[in-house]
């Protein structure tokens, strides 16, 4: 069971909205009003913009939000670009580097054909970044290059009827 969320608000800092957030419902039983994987999505908002949205969810939420999709959507020529965002270990390490950033693990970018540019072959969630709890038979959300390409190009459909 998923619950959708509000609006969250960070003392001294902005509030935020996602587009789109879904939690595990056990978070209602804990009070915690933060959803596990948020979406923003961005036609006006530049990718860059995007970015900065999906490390304050990260970052502010003490660990609650951990997974950001970002879709940045441009017309002429159509293409969408997705983002997966998520604590995960720096690229490079230093002296003082921290063991996990915000950062993006997974890219995808579809033009107006729907080709899909990426170094993989699917858009993985994990699991454990939607539920609090692990199960026995859990398995991770999957999305297929396929299916992505066939998302945009029913997304740049939508645009003719606008």
């Amino acid at each position: 069971m998923f619950l959708a969320h509000e609006g969250q608000v960070v003392p001294g800092m902005r509030s935020k909205e996602g587009d789109e957030s879904i939690a595990p419902a056990t978070r209602a039983a804990q009070n915690n009003p933060w959803p596990s994987v948020v979406v923003e999505v961005g036609y006006r908002e530049t990718l860059a913009q995007l970015r900065i949205d999906a490390e304050w969810w990260l970052k502010n939420s003490g660990g609650q939000a951990k997974f950001v999709i970002l879709l940045s959507v441009s017309r002429n020529p159509n293409r969408l670009a997705i983002e997966a965002w998520s604590m995960l270990p720096p690229d490079c390490r230093g002296r003082y580097t921290p063991p996990l950033i915000s950062r993006n693990g997974q890219g995808f970018d579809i033009d107006v054909v729907g080709t899909v540019t990426t170094t993989l072959n699917q858009l993985t969630i994990p699991y454990s970044n939607i539920f609090n709890d692990p199960h026995a038979s859990s398995t991770d959300l999957i999305f297929t290059t396929a299916e992505l390409s066939a998302f945009a190009l029913w997304l740049f459909s939508q645009w003719v009827r606008v």
